[in-house]
């Protein structure tokens, strides 16, 4: 991924490139599998890994993203939280000291 310029992926996504490929690889533990055990993530796993605070600019541009793969077919709110950024957000909650409520209404969104 183009690190954060999530505007440049969706420009790149609404001229046609190829987003259905693997990107990387990961170990099984993010996704409840021995961490031996090699995971294929695509452009929607690698979306989840971006955590960005509901009322930013990167947010709005990283829901631009869901957007475009959803009318591709592809869902986003379907695809599994790993394992390191549940933990990040836990460490966010904390930090900020959300209710569990707040807690989940970010994860519902994030």
């Amino acid at each position: 991924m183009i690190y954060d310029r999530l505007d440049l992926v969706l420009y790149l996504l609404e001229r046609g490139v190829d987003y259905k490929g693997v990107m990387s690889y990961t170990g099984g533990s993010n996704y409840g599998k021995p961490n031996e055990e090699k995971v294929s993530l695509f452009l929607v796993d690698k979306l989840r890994y971006k955590v960005y605070g509901l009322d930013t600019k990167w947010y709005q541009e990283k829901i631009k993203i869901i957007r475009f793969l959803a009318s591709q077919g592809i869902d986003y709110w379907k695809t599994p939280i790993p394992q390191t950024i549940i933990n990040r957000i836990s460490e966010m909650s904390k930090t900020n000291n959300w209710s569990e409520r707040k807690k989940n209404e970010f994860i519902s969104k994030y």
